[in-house]
């Protein structure tokens, strides 16, 4: 393996250090099996070698067993530094991967010595090697790896993404090359396909292509790699719009997986999305996205558009000649023309006047009317214009009139409807739901008509919704092209409805893309905001309004707590599917623990645990103990056997009675059940009236899963901003 690497200083360094040479042996113990790691292997040792150099020329360290003593830790730092080409003004590195690689190497030579060490018995060898470790651990990432990595992730995020001209793929191709190429073939000595002349090793890939792509006459061919090449042919397979068998053939033609040819190799954003998506621009552009409702990006036709995009468009001004300016007026077939009208370019057939088309032709509103002989109608100066009409259309053939109806008395001209500047008077009282100027009036106003549509929609009363509107709208801080009353009220419907995402943009008159944003940004909005609305109230608070019937059997409760679940969709991962399994239920499920006061406001509500944990797991990690203080008094429900955990903070708990071994209950322990029961079931309530929110109640979603902790908190702030739910003439 060490013969047949390059002959120069460098690998004569290699050669003549001892613990390089076991490095190499290292890596072949592991790696010997496949010849495939000979190059990597090769590699890696002329990196540890390039390093040695360095220390032996200019710090006077002749061995790398030297090199990785504590004492010349500094002057390994510099080493590293200067064989990656460290810029001190910069702050980068010419080539990170070498620094992160050679940190690798130096902590696999310390590794070696210290196995040496210990079988030699040698303790200062060991002391030592232990000491590099230490430094190595505590020091490197700051003075080289983390450097290292910056420069790394700045170039791959400053990279455009680049792929080879098809030209260029094209010149690869030489013709003669590949006729000598397959006379080199011949050679029956070497087993490999691609085989050396007169030599047992064959060919690599990339060597072949990095020669070839130089001597082909491409013009860009360092793009032409093997990376790049698979890129190539995975973005034309998306070109060709492809089906997803044939696609599939192939991704294992290029050696992955569908997944991977999907994820990785395509660039929808430098080629095809971009050219549908400026089909779209181009439509806004011209201002015809009327002419293309109703049809998909593919369905648009650049034709359709009818864009000159080699000059702007221009007005031009009528003609001065009498008989060229009576033709102009002819052509335009206006009813009461201005004195100068001009005409935009988009009007004429070459986009201005010229002499084989000096006036305009196209899109005037009207179709050209047939020319067929027909009696003038003289108008006389006292007669009504409506009547002039009148005569003037029973004088022309049926087929005639239809054609040439007037440009100002039709409804809707498609061509018209481009002009944009035309219409400005008109569409100052149009908008779009996507383009909603200042003074338009939120949709929320034509859906909340009273409390009870309100209350079907968000859950609240209606002046409880405008009030939480306006505390939210001050934390607005996006700049979504919706009324910020809509926004809310479309969040508020989908934990309350849970609709479907296109209902929801059906509803709302937006796409889909921005209704999954908004529902985004302020799920996070207003679980941060609205905490507030979930207070742990002080002792005395709960004492005063607590209800009579807690007074008169448990006087000193401070919270009543419970868990109840919610159905998830089966996750694909196993251990997700396996810590998720509810036993109780026969499904998976998620778990939280909500916890009142006695006069039924939710004062704690745990994050969303997996099925399969219990109510005593729940209780310990969700916090809940936090907020207990000496004397408090927690009723629960049997499955909570923490009665260890509130022992420890002097707090008691207040259960159900059990039975013991078949045994009946007394009639003090059914008595004392009895009252419990009639109390907890206000715990029930409260679980029942947050799961009117139809996000908690009905499945939730894998790709939902990670929104539920703020999911939960919303919809317990939105129950306490609901009415009470202990009456006291009910109790």
């Amino acid at each position: 393996m060490l013969a047949v690497m390059k002959d120069d200083e460098i690998t004569a360094t290699v050669r003549s250090d001892y613990s390089i040479l076991q490095l190499a042996h290292s890596f072949f113990n592991k790696h010997g099996q496949d010849p495939t790691k000979y190059d990597y292997i090769r590699q890696t040792l002329r990196e540890s070698g390039r390093l040695l150099l360095i220390l032996r020329k200019e710090f006077s360290i002749h061995t790398l067993e030297d090199a990785v003593r504590p004492a010349h830790f500094d002057v390994v730092i510099k080493a590293v530094k200067k064989v990656s080409g460290y810029d001190d003004e910069k702050h980068c590195y010419r080539t990170p991967s070498l620094a992160l690689k050679l940190g690798h190497s130096l902590q696999k030579v310390s590794d070696i010595l210290h196995c040496r060490a210990l079988m030699a018995q040698d303790s200062n060898l060991i002391k030592s090697t232990q000491s590099f470790k230490t430094l190595y651990a505590a020091k490197w990432s700051e003075l080289i790896s983390h450097t290292a990595l910056t420069t790394l992730n700045e170039r791959h995020f400053n990279k455009p993404s680049t792929l080879p001209f098809t030209e260029d793929v094209q010149c690869l191709h030489l013709e003669k090359i590949t006729e000598q190429a397959l006379k080199d073939l011949e050679d029956h000595k070497n087993l490999f396909l691609f085989a050396r002349p007169h030599c047992l090793t064959p060919y690599r890939g990339q060597d072949c292509l990095r020669l070839y792509a130089g001597e082909c006459g491409a013009e860009k061919p360092e793009l032409l790699r093997s990376t790049l090449l698979r890129k190539h042919v995975a973005t034309l397979s998306q070109i060709l719009n492809l089906k997803n068998h044939e696609l599939d053939q192939v991704a294992n033609f290029l050696g992955h997986d569908i997944r991977v040819h999907r994820e990785y190799y395509r660039l929808p954003e430098a080629t095809t999305q971009l050219a549908k998506i400026s089909k779209l621009l181009l439509a806004m552009e011209k201002g015809s996205l009327r002419s293309l409702q109703g049809k998909t990006l593919e369905e648009i036709e650049i034709e359709e558009l009818n864009v000159d995009t080699r000059r702007p468009t221009t007005f031009t001004p009528p003609p001065k000649n009498e008989e060229s300016l009576r033709l102009w007026l002819k052509a335009l077939n206006l009813k009461k023309p201005p004195k100068r009208p001009y005409v935009c370019s988009f009007h004429f057939v070459d986009k201005r006047p010229t002499e084989d088309h000096p006036i305009p032709e196209k899109w005037l509103g009207y179709e050209v009317p047939i020319k067929t002989p027909r009696r003038r109608v003289q108008r006389l100066a006292d007669t009504d214009d409506s009547h002039c009409d009148e005569e003037a259309d029973q004088t022309i053939p049926q087929s005639e009139a239809t054609l040439h109806k007037d440009a100002d008395t039709q409804w809707e001209v498609q061509a018209l409807m481009d002009h944009t500047y035309t219409l400005e008077g008109k569409m100052k009282d149009v908008c779009d739901r996507e383009t909603q100027c200042g003074g338009e009036v939120p949709l929320a106003h034509a859906i909340l008509k009273n409390d009870t549509s309100c209350v079907l929609y968000t859950g609240l009363s209606l002046n409880a919704f405008f009030d939480h509107v306006k505390y939210l709208e001050q934390f607005y801080k996006a700049n979504f092209k919706m009324h910020e009353m809509d926004q809310i009220l479309m969040t508020m419907m989908k934990l309350k409805l849970n609709l479907l995402q296109g209902d929801l943009a059906e509803r709302f008159a937006v796409s889909q893309g921005l209704v999954s944003r908004i529902l985004s940004y302020w799920i996070d909005t207003m679980e941060e905001h609205m905490r507030i609305f979930i207070p742990w109230l002080p002792r005395d608070t709960i004492r005063s309004t607590m209800p009579q019937c807690f007074r008169e059997k448990f006087p000193n409760t401070t919270c009543i707590i419970d868990c109840s679940e919610t159905n998830l969709q089966k996750p694909h991962n196993l251990d997700s599917r396996g810590e998720s399994y509810s036993h109780y239920y026969s499904s998976n499920t998620i778990k939280y623990l909500v916890a009142i006061a006695p006069c039924g406001l939710v004062m704690f509500i745990s994050p969303a645990y997996g099925g399969r944990c219990s109510d005593k797991f729940i209780t310990q990690e969700s916090g809940f103990l936090e907020y207990l203080r000496p004397g408090d008094e927690v009723m629960a429900d049997r499955g909570f056997t923490i009665r260890d955990l509130l022992f420890e903070r002097r707090v008691n708990l207040v259960l159900p009675a059990f039975t013991h071994k078949g045994g009946q209950l007394s009639d003090e322990d059914v008595t004392a059940t009895r009252r419990i029961a009639n109390v907890r079931i206000h715990v029930e309530r409260v679980i029942r009236r947050l799961k009117v929110f139809k996000i908690i109640s009905q499945t939730v979603p894998i790709n939902l899963s990670h929104k539920m902790d703020k999911i939960l908190r919303i919809c317990a702030a939105l129950v306490n901003m609901q009415g009470e739910i202990i009456h006291e003439d009910a109790d």
